[in-house]
């Protein structure tokens, strides 16, 4: 929870403070690694539970499909069959609603569905709106594989949309 977090920075300012004022830590930098280590490991530990009510991955529902609009976040990546891009989302609904959401989403659209045009209008901060299916955005296949959806979770990425209309 938000509360949680905040007094978990909390804490880690005043225990970094209380060691720098009494200088334990000038005669001990590897006792302010360990510190910074351990509260940034805390942090990404919490981070990674923790999803708001408005997150996108809420809703997530692999065969229906939805119109997103945000922002891109990141510039477009062409690979021989498909065009990728990151958009920090704030809107999803289909024909009946609307509902305000938050988090990042990966764009995968077909090369034969995508126009060649629109590459170069996919720039930092353009409001984009697409159609197609809501997914996550991946799981571990095999025992010790990476774990891409987890990794973008912890970069803010929680949802895939296949985009079936640009």
């Amino acid at each position: 929870h938000p509360g949680e977090a905040q007094v978990l920075k909390h804490a880690a300012c005043l225990l970094t403070f209380s060691l720098v004022s009494r200088k334990h830590v000038s005669s001990s930098p590897l006792l302010l690694v360990a510190l910074v280590v351990s509260f940034g490991i805390l942090k990404i530990a919490y981070d990674s539970r923790f999803v708001s009510n408005d997150n996108i991955a809420n809703y997530i529902s692999p065969h229906r499909i939805v119109r997103m609009t945000g922002r891109v976040i990141d510039l477009p990546r062409c690979s021989r069959y498909s065009v990728r891009f990151f958009v920090d989302a704030d809107s999803l609904g289909n024909e009946r609603a609307r509902w305000p959401v938050v988090g990042g989403v990966v764009v995968s659209v077909r090369i034969s569905g995508f126009q060649a045009r629109l590459l170069d209008s996919l720039t930092y901060g353009r409001r984009v709106s697409c159609v197609g299916q809501l997914d996550v955005t991946g799981n571990v296949r095999n025992p010790g594989d990476f774990d891409i959806g987890r990794f973008y979770h912890i970069n803010n990425i929680d949802a895939r949309l296949r985009v079936v209309r640009f």
